[in-house]
């Protein structure tokens, strides 16, 4: 039986790494195209920002900002398939989870970018008092636990869509205030991310977001896992993990 010149000549490390090589790089394409359609996603926003200059058009940002709602039920979606059945067809998983519940996940999003940014203005308000350290704490966790139960809610109507939205949030919310050290480290995951994408520009953009996200995802089945005993708890990674070195 003839042999490939090129397997004689590799020994167990370099197939390993060869492997690796192999199965990381479909990854790393497949991440760069979610952050490619969440990049398309924030275009309108950012034509928002860049055109209007006063806050008396402050609806047409948050308008635009509510399309993140889709769009991050999109990328779930994407994570779901990749972790049900290693299907990294990113077109096709986004759209799917844009198009399903559209217009309850943008209302969603644009209801929750209102209270955060009504907790934002209040913030500077209340700066002007002096009591304003007293207050101040206290509505920033206000529009933390805002995002964070909106961004578990939207991973939740794709983990487990036989709950419904009502219930869904309400686990969402109980989730997050219950193992809040899970919800800390989601929230420091995201500001950091946030701060990376808002100093790197689009480089960052097209390389962070995903890796945020697919962290994100990963906290919400940990923060909701005794739901998901159908699941068996916590969802493993499917066929295509990068550190599996044999089929």
């Amino acid at each position: 039986m003839s042999h490939s010149p090129v397997a004689s000549h590799h020994g167990p490390a370099e197939r390993v790494a060869v492997t690796l090589f192999e199965r990381i790089c479909p990854l790393v394409y497949w991440a760069m195209l979610i952050n490619l359609a969440l990049v398309v996603v924030a275009a309108p926003l950012l034509a928002t920002l860049v055109l209007v200059r006063t806050w008396f058009f402050w609806p047409l940002v948050l308008l635009s900002a509510g399309l993140f709602g889709p769009a991050l039920k999109g990328a779930f979606t994407c994570f779901d398939a990749y972790q049900e059945s290693g299907d990294i067809r990113v077109a096709r998983d986004f759209w799917r989870g844009w198009r399903s519940g559209w217009v309850r996940s943008y209302g969603l999003a644009v209801a929750a970018g209102a209270i955060v940014g009504a907790c934002v203005a209040d913030v500077f308000y209340l700066g002007r008092f002096p009591w304003a350290g007293l207050v101040a704490p206290a509505i920033v966790v206000v529009a933390a636990l805002v995002v964070l139960i909106t961004v578990s809610q939207l991973a939740l109507t794709v983990l487990l869509p036989e709950l419904g939205w009502a219930r869904s949030f309400r686990l969402a919310g109980f989730g997050v205030i219950r193992r809040w050290p899970i919800s800390l480290v989601t929230l420091v995951v995201v500001s950091v991310g946030a701060w990376l994408v808002a100093v790197g520009g689009w480089l960052a953009a097209l390389v962070v977001p995903a890796v945020v996200l697919f962290i994100t995802w990963a906290n919400v089945q940990c923060l909701v896992r005794e739901a998901l005993p159908q699941r068996g708890g916590l969802k493993p990674l499917a066929g295509r993990s990068p550190f599996r070195t044999s089929d």
